[in-house]
């Protein structure tokens, strides 16, 4: 979904001036930096920067497993693929992130 997503120029790959947050992993550090420097909306896979992003940065976030709950709503990903997705991205996502995600996705058809 990345990679289609790049490829119709909804996203594109930037990296922050300079790394101004020095919390959690380095991806993570990009994402939280780059997100306060452009004030953009932050897209992570892990609760605690996602949480932080929220409430100390004041920067909209959302998690890879709510952007793929919100895809099958919107019938642009078949809940399948979602599904494939989510075991994928399993061994990087907070465990708790990926069950409501999961329980969100199997209510669809």
């Amino acid at each position: 979904m990345f990679n289609a997503l790049c490829a119709t120029g909804a996203l594109r790959i930037t990296d922050p001036a300079q790394i101004t947050v020095h919390l959690y992993g380095p991806g993570d550090r990009a994402v939280l930096s780059l997100g306060r420097e452009r004030n953009w909306p932050v897209l992570l896979n892990d609760a605690r920067p996602h949480t932080y992003a929220r409430l100390q940065l004041g920067l909209d976030a959302v998690s890879v497993p709510e952007l793929l709950v919100l895809a099958v709503h919107a019938g642009w990903l078949p809940k399948g693929e979602a599904l494939a997705m989510l075991q994928r991205i399993g061994p990087i996502t907070g465990a708790m992130l990926m069950q409501i995600a999961t329980l969100a996705i199997s209510q669809y058809p």
